[in-house]
């Protein structure tokens, strides 16, 4: 038998290659893929809405058992009517009346839509203070000729109504007939006429101070104040601000008081108890309480109204309709997605904070309270839109300062007494610090709102300057603001005598 001389080769046996499965069809991979993403966006969705929902509800809660107002409704209950005979409104829109009847039965009547008013006389240039007039009056020195003639001119042409007015001053209380349920769209055309009217006295005071009649003067300047503490009820931001507006009106012709005329003791004694009776009217977190109100109902307007904001009538003639269809869309679709939810939410928030912090009387609490409106405005605006807080939040970032700048008037105010009394008693030498006026005329050097840093005191060439460092937290060295652009500037009260 034949045999190879070789190895014996085995022979390949071929293995045929694994079956793959087909990756073609997986049903349960191609539900999953259909059905998790939305499940997940849903449920995303469903916590964004709660949650917001839940802060939203906590937080109107406490509101709530604070006995704070949350709605038109609640500030309207706080305001009953006042007998006439006590009410100074009444009083002040039958002397208004008299000047534009039209104008102010619309409003009695509480009409929406009040006819224009009766146009003002022209009024001559040189009177300061008066309608538009940005003249410059000089602190001390008899006034120009020309000024003080068309000061009395103009005076002298409104003596009966400024007399009716000064009735109407002592008047125990005032309220307006203020339909708070517009909320935004309140008229309240009663704030402009009201300050008309402590300007008015404010240049009574300053042309009775000219001529030497200091009693005139004190009593003009009370009736300024007057006007203001009117408004100490009044729950509209707007209407503490013409508040404050009055009251520094009060405090400059104080000290333009001093400037002109060496006040004696009694007349000292009755310009302390005017800025005394100013004392604790920081009425920040009232106003704020009050501003809540007005930005809340901004969620609770229907979809139409809201498409109106702002309009003093519908009419949508210059709208096409797929504008309006866009706007109505848009409006649903953030109520509807939660966004109406959120944006409540960061109103509430801020505020909230904001009233806190208004309530606390500290230099720390007025940088803070810049603070969280700014980042209130960032936090409009970045990732879910906010719209309305975007809108109304960051207006108010400055509310605050606006009381402390009246407030560091005020104690400014008080150490120009004090230095004048140490005056009168040093033979009309001025104190070299503030230090030389306690305890005599001063129990302690008040502190500046700013910085908490006791009130500045500079001498000048004619006179000395008593200043707070304002809202720019820096010492400028007593400088007077002059323009709305100057930069840097401090919280003055200046005596030049």
């Amino acid at each position: 038998m034949f045999r190879p001389s070789g190895p014996v080769q085995t022979p390949r046996v071929s293995v045929p290659p694994p079956i793959r499965r087909s990756s073609k069809y997986r049903p349960h991979w191609i539900l999953l893929a259909l059905f998790v993403p939305p499940l997940v966006l849903l449920v995303l969705f469903s916590g964004f809405r709660l949650s917001n929902a839940r802060a939203v509800n906590r937080l109107e809660a406490r509101i709530r058992e604070r006995g704070e107002p949350l709605s038109t409704a609640d500030i309207q209950a706080r305001y009953p009517p006042i007998p006439d005979g006590e009410n100074a409104a009444v009083a002040l829109m039958d002397i208004w009346e008299r000047g534009d009847p039209e104008f102010w039965k619309a409003f009695r009547r509480g009409e929406r839509h009040l006819p224009e008013k009766k146009a003002r006389p022209r009024v001559d240039p040189n009177i300061p203070f008066v309608g538009d007039s940005k003249l410059r009056v000089p602190r001390h020195g008899p006034l120009p000729e020309e000024i003080r003639i068309a000061a009395e001119r103009y005076l002298s042409a409104n003596l009966e109504r400024m007399q009716a007015v000064r009735e109407a001053l002592r008047r125990p209380r005032c309220r307006f007939q203020e339909r708070f349920a517009d909320g935004f769209d309140m008229l309240m055309p009663h704030l402009t006429a009201m300050k008309g009217a402590a300007v008015d006295s404010r240049l009574e005071a300053l042309l009775a101070s000219d001529r030497g009649d200091v009693a005139g003067s004190l009593a003009a300047l009370r009736d300024v104040v007057r006007v203001g503490d009117l408004l100490a009820d009044d729950p509209t931001l707007i209407g503490q601000l013409v508040r404050i507006a009055c009251h520094t009106m009060a405090i400059d012709g104080g000290s333009r008081l001093l400037s002109r005329q060496n006040l004696r003791k009694p007349d000292l004694d009755a310009l302390q108890a005017m800025l005394d009776g100013m004392a604790g009217t920081n009425l920040c977190g009232f106003a704020l309480r009050g501003e809540r109100v007005f930005d809340l109902q901004l969620f609770d307007l229907p979809t139409e109204r809201l498409m109106h904001l702002g309009s003093d009538s519908t009419d949508d003639s210059g709208s096409t309709g797929d504008d309006k269809m866009k706007s109505k869309i848009g409006f649903e679709m953030m109520r509807a997605g939660g966004l109406m939810t959120a944006d409540r939410r960061l109103m509430l928030e801020t505020l909230e904070e904001a009233i806190r912090l208004a309530d606390t009387d500290s230099p720390e609490a007025l940088v803070e309270f810049r603070r969280l409106f700014e980042d209130a405005k960032k936090r409009a605006k970045s990732g879910i839109p906010r719209v309305f807080s975007g809108m109304t939040l960051p207006a108010l970032g400055r509310v605050a300062e606006k009381f402390a700048t009246l407030e560091a008037m005020r104690r400014s105010a008080t150490v120009a007494v004090a230095v004048e009394r140490y005056r009168s008693a040093n033979g009309g030498n001025l104190p070299d610090d503030l230090g030389a006026l306690v305890p005599a005329y001063l129990r302690a050097v008040p502190s500046d709102p700013f910085d908490g840093r006791p009130i500045r005191f500079k001498k000048r060439p004619t006179g000395y300057v008593v200043y707070s460092i304002g809202a720019d937290s820096v010492d400028n060295g007593g400088i007077e603001k002059t323009g709305l652009m100057q930069a840097m500037s401090d919280v003055v009260i200046i005596v030049e005598r």
